[in-house]
């Protein structure tokens, strides 16, 4: 007892450490599963970003080994073993005619001499090129793109070596050349993309780009472009490093000053590599629908530890003003203690739902993230948010109660339309009945479109009554909104045909916390009518009810009628 006289008591010690500490296991279970979350999420992206460009490097494979198909098997014809120009040309040249995707053919000696398809015997050597040596060595190879020094335009070349078995060994005797306008390959490359700013480039085995948007970065063999493995850019020359070494991956890099996502795969036809360069903020766009709702779990939490705060405020000053007046009335200090108790059980239970039903929704999408589609996961989110809506009225509940119960909601009339206000409230709730088959009819005797009054508070009584009566109504019944008024006040009648209030329940139906006992099974607070009735009280009216139980409730509102400024 001397504790208590103190201020001490460790039962309220007890409830408060256990609110906070349940408050904090939220808050740290909801950042928990929002991280989790979010990094899956953000991997699927990523992998469906490689992806995409997996399958315009399986276009560019697809195409090319079809083309180095077609130069082998050219090359191991009778025609060109004869190593004859009179006899191979007319061969080639019905050959290039034939296959639309070939710039030309040619057959090349060991010497590096070659003739050309439609031209000739042509008056130079090629010996020197790369793709040539790896031809007479005996592979099959795609060169990288260079300036044909016979047509002056940018080519890549299909080599095939041309095979000869005598009775010792099988050598290479000549070689079978085709070139590729290297158009063909740069319009695959640019049809990657992922968002705005996207782009994707490749590069050669030297890690000298080939193909890029910025046509300044490329080259070719005679005039080659500088290797991003020399960049300036520590980033750009790691990607560099590992499309050249044949690695798979996507990862974070910064590109010219701009966080980026790049994308990069190997081809197996030839030997460069392709990567994608996708904005950081393309991807994780995606993710701020998972980034709203969890800030908006945040935001709530933090709302109710505020709120348990400012409660504590006025549990403080109510217990001082107790003090003074009833010391020795310990009948008082168990109503209190009775009211927190029932605040603490019901706010939790209210709490529970909602928590648990977020809780469970993102673990699913965490389990079922690569089974879930856009649908699934929308539906998802949006039962997320349903939550957290439910969380957040009760928490303005309770706020407006705290605000009703320090003084800090003020009464502040102006001249308003009230028949525009009617009107829409009726609309309003229209839709949420239609939900149930409840319908809403508005009936108005008068004219009330310049009245004195508070319209925020008036809306809100309004508001509350009407949507306790489409939520205790039956199906398929109506809800009645009726104006009227005499010389001094406006009289609002709202009625429901529901399971309405017993006898002994109307009463106390105006406490906070108080509901009928046949409501039960119907989720609320027990604050709403008792937020009402004080709003109205603050308006200067009244409000009353007559009910019968499985008949309804009629819910009566009055407010003084005033139509100029009162002195």
């Amino acid at each position: 007892m001397k504790f208590k006289h103190r201020g001490f008591n460790p039962k309220k010690i007890i409830i408060r450490l256990s609110i906070v500490t349940i408050v904090f296991m939220m808050w740290g279970g909801a950042y928990y599963s929002y991280r989790s979350a979010r990094k899956l999420i953000l991997e699927t992206l990523k992998e469906a970003a490689l992806v995409q460009v997996q399958e315009g490097v399986d276009k560019i494979d697809t195409w090319l080994a079809v083309r180095k198909s077609e130069v082998s098997t050219i090359a191991n014809s009778t025609s060109l073993k004869t190593l004859d120009w009179t006899i191979a040309g007319p061969y080639l040249e019905a050959e290039a005619d034939r296959i639309e995707e070939f710039y030309h053919f040619a057959l090349v000696f060991p010497s590096g001499e070659y003739y050309v398809t439609h031209i000739g015997k042509v008056d130079a050597n090629v010996r020197d090129r790369p793709h040539i040596q790896m031809g007479l060595s005996g592979k099959v190879t795609v060169s990288n793109p260079l300036i044909s020094r016979v047509y002056g335009i940018p080519l890549i070349i299909v080599v095939a070596p041309i095979w000869v078995d005598s009775t010792f060994q099988r050598k290479v005797i000549g070689l079978n050349t085709a070139g590729i306008d290297i158009n063909r390959l740069s319009n695959v490359v640019k049809e990657l993309g992922y968002g705005e700013h996207s782009y994707a480039f490749a590069l050669n085995s030297e890690g000298a780009p080939i193909i890029h948007p910025d046509s300044s970065k490329t080259g070719t063999l005679e005039m080659p472009a500088q290797s991003f493995l020399e960049s300036e850019s520590d980033d750009l020359r790691t990607i560099a490093k590992q499309m050249v070494e044949g690695i798979k991956k996507i990862e974070l890099a910064t590109i010219d000053n701009e966080s980026v996502f790049v994308a990069q795969v190997p081809l197996r036809e030839a030997d460069w590599s392709i990567a994608l360069v996708i904005p950081r903020r393309n991807i994780e766009e995606k993710l701020r629908p998972l980034d709203l709702m969890f800030f908006t779990i945040i935001g709530l939490v933090g709302a109710f530890i505020i709120l348990l705060i400012r409660l504590q405020e006025v549990e403080k000053t109510q217990l001082k003003f107790i003090e003074t007046k009833l010391r020795n009335t310990l009948k008082q200090e168990k109503e209190i203690n009775q009211l927190k108790s029932q605040f603490v059980n019901i706010t939790s239970h209210e709490f529970r739902n909602p928590v648990a039903s977020i809780s469970l929704t993102i673990q699913n999408l965490i389990k079922y993230a690569d089974r879930y589609d856009d649908q699934k996961k929308q539906k998802s989110y949006k039962k997320i948010l349903q939550a957290c809506n439910q969380m957040r009225d009760l928490l303005d509940e309770l706020l407006i109660l705290a605000r009703l119960e320090s003084g800090k909601l003020t009464y502040k009339p102006d001249f308003h339309n009230f028949n525009a206000l009617c009107q829409e409230i009726c609309n309003e709730f229209e839709l949420i009945g239609k939900q149930k088959l409840i319908d809403v009819d508005l009936k108005v005797d008068g004219n009330y479109d310049c009245l004195w009054m508070d319209k925020k508070l008036i809306a809100m009584a309004l508001r509350n009554i009407i949507s306790n009566a489409i939520k205790y109504s039956y199906e398929d019944s109506t809800v009645c909104f009726a104006v009227s008024r005499n010389a001094s006040f406006v009289s609002v009648q709202i009625s429901d045909h529901g399971i309405g209030i017993a006898e002994k329940d109307i009463e106390n139906i105006f406490q906070s916390f108080q509901r009928g006992s046949n409501s039960e099974s119907i989720q609320g607070t027990g604050l709403g009518l008792s937020i009402t009735k004080q709003v109205i009280e603050l308006c200067g009216g009244l409000i009353t009810v007559e009910s019968s139980i499985e008949q309804g409730s009629v819910f009566t509102v009055k407010f003084p009628y005033t139509t100029s400024t009162p002195n």
